[in-house]
């Protein structure tokens, strides 16, 4: 069963969902830019292909590593501006998500590998040690039942 349970995490340890989601908001956006207007569409289009572009390109990276895009810097537009708070606590969300799905993948390794004494020492892929909002190994401190 703790295998079956592994294989299932496995398939989710990933931001591919957000990546996603964020496409779909593109699309969106871009219709809602058309509908305003031929001017709101030429001045906004580019400031929000490029928040847009930074979006897809970053979050999957660490939340400790800073980057344009979520740093409270918009890239121009009104739309672009009002997009980026919601980017940003989105991004959170998702990685806060997948701490706790590798938090519960490495609390299974160790009750398949009982002889395993650090994380480190976890048959597991490299990425599901990490925690994506540090991009550092995760800690596990043992709790006394």
């Amino acid at each position: 069963m703790l295998n079956r349970l592994q294989a299932e995490l496995s398939a989710l340890d990933n931001l591919n969902d957000l990546v996603q989601t964020i496409d779909s908001e593109r699309v969106f956006g871009l219709y809602l830019l058309k509908s305003q207007g031929p001017l709101t569409l030429l001045w906004n289009t580019e400031p929000y292909l490029k928040t847009m572009r930074l979006a897809q390109q970053q979050l999957a990276l660490p939340i400790a590593e800073h980057h344009e895009l979520f740093d409270g810097e918009g890239t121009g537009g009104i739309l672009t501006n009002q997009l980026l708070p919601a980017l940003k606590m989105t991004r959170q969300a998702a990685h806060r998500e997948l701490t706790t799905l590798r938090q519960l993948r490495i609390q299974i390794a160790f009750l398949q590998q009982p002889e395993a004494e650090t994380v480190e020492s976890l048959e597991l892929p490299p990425a599901t040690k990490t925690d994506p909002s540090t991009g550092q190994i995760l800690t596990v401190t043992p709790a006394d039942n």
